[in-house]
């Protein structure tokens, strides 16, 4: 009898386990519409003429001024170095973008480092949520737009395990794919 209470008790652990993985699999970070860059925000100096970042970020996260900058620079590169990969470098001469980044959720390392010995996975994702806007400096119309929020992907396993990994990855992915959507924007036009 006790062997089966183990068995019945060991599978619920495993269903539970089971469940809890699927349910942060399945979750998404959902993308902001603050208004942050309708407004004149005072913006971190970032570097470039032609690009503007804000953080409207709550104070709860707990992201130092050390980390800020570093994530700011990070989106500022990682935006410039996809600008350069636009054929229509004249149409990208009047363009301004702004971003506020308006989430950063970073990861508990000792958390993540439990919950792999227990659940053999780590539990806390983090990701970041940016708000870009692309806009013609002689008419001061919008170009292009993005909402961008995003959790770690399952498949940067080894970025659980380090507080800032999450963030430099959500920041990277998001200059991608707001410069893929300009891009867009731009070839239509």
């Amino acid at each position: 009898m006790k062997i089966l209470n183990k068995k019945i008790a060991f599978t619920c652990v495993l269903l539970m386990s089971c469940l809890l993985l699927l349910l942060n699999g399945c979750s998404t970070m959902q993308a902001t519409n603050s208004g942050m860059l309708t407004k004149d925000a005072t913006a971190i100096t970032a570097g470039s003429q032609k690009i503007a970042v804000s953080w409207h970020v709550d104070s709860t996260t707990l992201i130092t001024t050390k980390e800020q900058r570093s994530l700011n620079t990070l989106l500022v590169n990682s935006l410039e170095s996809e600008l350069i990969n636009i054929q229509d470098k004249n149409k990208l001469s009047n363009i301004r973008i702004r971003a506020a980044v308006t989430r950063v959720e970073t990861v508990s390392e000792p958390l993540n480092w439990l919950s792999t010995i227990v659940v053999f996975m780590p539990l806390d994702r983090g990701g970041v949520a940016v708000e870009f806007e692309a806009f013609d400096i002689t008419t001061r119309q919008s170009v292009a737009q993005l909402n961008f929020a995003q959790w770690t992907p399952m498949s940067e396993f080894i970025a659980r395990f380090d507080r800032m990994s999450p963030a430099e990855i959500g920041m990277t992915s998001a200059a991608n794919v707001f410069v893929t959507q300009l891009q867009k924007k731009l070839s239509i036009q």
